[in-house]
């Protein structure tokens, strides 16, 4: 009775509250969008997600039913504060992606905000909305848990939030894999020197293209010398107490300035100490950025090699 008498007495209500059922009821040979759908009504979000790319960002996508033909915008707050609104084209057209497993294909009452160019930069996604900061612009967002709210503003008006979706999900960590890396020694007690290696023989097996694995707010990682590449900041400890070897001479580079553009095959200068002393190579992704720039470093990206100076 409680079904009836809500279908009774508010049946957008139930309409909301039953939508996903009555949308895979709502196929054509059942009457098709109209038997929820009603002519008059306001619009509404029937199924949104979120996309988490690795990288910080969020995608953002939609279906929104009952799109009117005078500029419906889709309003979103993450974590309370507003984000770039995301405009819905005044001309529905029928949708073939899947949200949340549900496939509306064929409906002529759906609407999805207009794709953001700038998506064409995440690999990892073909279809929805980069969220945006309020104003436009990137935004990164801080690794964990997020409540993304969406609410669709008919003709761009006042909010409704019988109509709203709540969206919880969680971020993690940006994090380039440095784990092909790896080094080993020329050399005995004080004419050792270390060398870096990397997996696959060249700096080019540590890139990759995509949003996930890549240092935050980044779409993906590249390694080189010039001023729009990643680097990776090399630093070496000597003894029990981690001292810093501040100028380790040959292909590596002072303490302070030590984000390299080449890792496979640079190696030390005869580091001077005796067998059985403990090294300690500390590496960190950076930053797109120039040589000897201040050292934008990823620190969740970091990889820590010990060794012992060989006897001879």
């Amino acid at each position: 009775m409680g079904k009836k008498r809500r279908i009774m007495t508010s049946g957008q209500k139930f309409i909301k509250k039953y939508r996903s059922f009555l949308e895979k009821a709502g196929d054509s040979t059942a009457g098709g969008d109209q038997i929820i759908n009603v002519p008059g009504q306001d619009p509404v979000i029937s199924e949104a997600e979120v996309y988490v790319h690795g990288n910080g960002e969020v995608s953002f996508r939609s279906f929104v039913e009952n799109v009117s033909d005078n500029g419906d915008v889709v309003k979103l707050t993450l974590d309370g504060t507003a984000l770039s609104d995301a405009p819905i084209p005044n001309t529905p057209t029928a949708e073939t992606i899947s949200i949340n497993g549900i496939n509306p294909t064929g409906k002529t009452s759906t609407g999805q905000p207009a794709e953001d160019a700038t998506l064409a930069g995440l690999s990892d996604v073909t279809v929805g909305n980069v969220m945006l900061a309020a104003g436009g612009g990137q935004l990164v967002v801080a690794p964990g848990k997020h409540t993304l709210v969406a609410n669709v503003l008919k003709n761009g008006g006042s909010l409704n939030p019988k109509h709203e979706k709540k969206i919880k999900f969680t971020v993690p960590t940006p994090k380039v894999d440095l784990s092909k890396i790896s080094a080993e020694f020329t050399g005995t007690g004080v004419n050792a020197l270390v060398t870096l290696k990397v997996a696959g023989n060249a700096d080019t097996a540590l890139n990759v293209t995509t949003a996930a694995g890549s240092c935050s707010g980044e779409r993906g990682f590249t390694i080189g010398t010039n001023g729009t590449t990643n680097k990776i900041e090399v630093l070496l400890f000597q003894g029990d107490d981690d001292t810093a070897i501040a100028t380790p001479g040959g292909d590596l580079r002072a303490a302070n300035s030590a984000a390299s553009g080449a890792i496979h095959n640079q190696a030390s200068a005869a580091l001077g100490l005796a067998a059985g002393t403990k090294l300690k190579i500390k590496l960190t992704a950076v930053k797109a950025q120039a040589l000897g720039a201040a050292v934008a470093k990823n620190a969740a990206s970091e990889k820590v090699i010990e060794l012992t100076i060989p006897a001879a």
